[in-house]
């Protein structure tokens, strides 16, 4: 039995699950092994991205990005959705890793009523791949989600007419495009900005970041790359990049700040750096969100805190600062002494600076059904947009992988997310009855002088 949405909403917890998505269950297509649910993108509110990075797509590990629409999705019934399934490229080489990594840049402002926001993904190239990876831009029909143009972000590579210079020049097993985040127009253009990483770059033993780079890419209305510029944080980390969100929506990170995820010791449980972007893309600040700060911290094995996934959640607190979300999917207890995985995910409330004011964990246990050992729940998340017709009382619709459920196969639990009450109105000010203020007295005529002697 569901637990009931008045706990949700006299609790304020964290929400259990309302459906669950597998491949091969309710519309959405068989994808043996795929690790559906590793990325998750919102181009709608009832239109979600999926990515499968290691299904077959016509090879091995290929690829492929599954648009589901949630038309028919309601609640406390299994979600019946419509699949299309883009593993639209047979050029993708063996190992492309297609649809590692998600994002949706909003249209430009001259295109037409009613388009979808350019879907990019990411294809990291995993170990065995000849190449260091690249990113893909798709356009999509509103009415089939058919491709109906794509290009292509290579490293090294320039396009004629398109690009005014070309991307950085990256090794194989670099793997450029293995996290992506949407970032604000920062040069004015008209053409919504790109963050992409390449969490594989070695910078050596020496180095104070180990492993990971984040390039900024401002990008034209037509996608074409104008500038970029690359991320110099002074922290020490192991790993940096593995995840990126942007922190979105909020004047007090104006122009940009974005949240990226790893780990700062190769032991480590994970790391969450907040980075605030002063104009042109450079770092104005850090701070740093542990795994213990969080309460992700997992015995005997690493939490992958903030690693796992970053994104970023409507205001839940009304202080006009958007949340992160960060997954951590190395953790969930043990079975027997062996780890079970079966992962977690923590809301994140953000604080002028940005900082952590408070972390809130959801643990499977907590969902319903709960994901089995393994699972990886956290793998990906993301807060679907809300429909207009939405009450500001109604929950959130919430899409989380777990990419690793049923040996390989995947799955996304779709889960409400309820917002804290609306503070109460100020009351209007109250003052004193004015007490109107009395005329001005003249003053007393002078005295009359005394009579003169006869």
């Amino acid at each position: 039995r569901r637990p009931s949405r008045r706990a949700d909403l006299m609790l304020l917890l964290w929400p259990v699950a309302v459906a669950v998505l597998r491949p091969g269950v309710g519309g959405v297509p068989e994808l043996p092994s795929s690790s559906f649910g590793a990325a998750l993108a919102p181009l709608g509110p009832q239109l979600l991205a999926v990515g499968a990075p290691t299904a077959a797509g016509g090879g091995e590990q290929r690829g492929a990005v599954v648009l589901l629409s949630l038309a028919g999705y309601t609640v406390d019934t299994a979600a019946d959705a419509s699949s299309t399934i883009l593993s639209f490229d047979v050029s993708l080489p063996d190992f492309a890793g297609f649809g590692s990594a998600l994002a949706a840049l909003p249209p430009p402002a001259a295109a037409p009523t009613g388009a979808l926001p350019t879907l990019a993904v990411g294809a990291p190239a995993f170990a065995g791949a000849a190449g260091p990876g690249s990113v893909h831009l798709l356009e999509l029909s509103p009415t089939t989600l058919s491709v109906t143009s794509s290009a292509v972000l290579v490293p090294g590579q320039f396009r004629l007419g398109l690009d005014s210079m070309p991307l950085p020049q990256l090794q194989p097993g670099d793997r450029f495009g293995c996290a992506l985040a949407v970032l604000p127009d920062l040069d004015g253009d008209g053409g919504a900005d790109l963050a992409v990483s390449a969490c594989g770059v070695d910078h050596g033993p020496e180095a104070t970041i180990r492993q990971g780079d984040v390039f900024l890419l401002s990008l034209s209305p037509s996608r074409g790359l104008v500038s970029r510029r690359r991320l110099q944080p002074s922290i020490t980390a192991y790993t940096f990049g593995v995840s990126i969100a942007a922190l979105a929506g909020a004047n007090a990170f104006a122009p940009a700040a974005l949240a990226v995820g790893g780990r700062q010791t190769a032991q480590g449980d994970g790391t969450a750096w907040l980075v605030q972007l002063a104009p042109g893309g450079i770092v104005s600040s850090i701070s740093t969100i542990t795994a213990g700060a969080a309460g992700a911290s997992d015995l005997g094995w690493p939490a992958g805190f903030a690693e796992s996934s970053l994104s970023l959640l409507p205001d839940a607190d009304h202080d006009g600062i958007p949340e992160l979300a960060a997954g951590a999917t190395g953790v969930g207890g043990t079975d027997a002494g062996v780890p079970r995985r079966a992962g977690a995910l923590h809301r994140l409330r953000i604080g002028p600076g940005p900082s952590l004011k408070i972390a809130e964990p959801l643990a499977p246990s907590d969902l319903f059904p709960a994901p089995p050992a393994g699972a990886r729940l956290g793998s990906a998340v993301t807060a679907l947009p809300r429909p207009a017709t939405v009450l500001a009382r109604e929950p959130d619709l919430l899409a989380v992988g777990a990419r690793m459920t049923g040996v390989g196969d995947g799955a996304v639990y779709l889960l409400e997310l309820f917002r804290d009450p609306a503070p109460p109105p100020s009351p209007a000010p109250s003052f004193p009855p004015k007490v109107p203020e009395a005329l001005p007295q003249r003053p007393p005529p002078p005295p009359s002088p005394p009579p003169s002697p006869p």
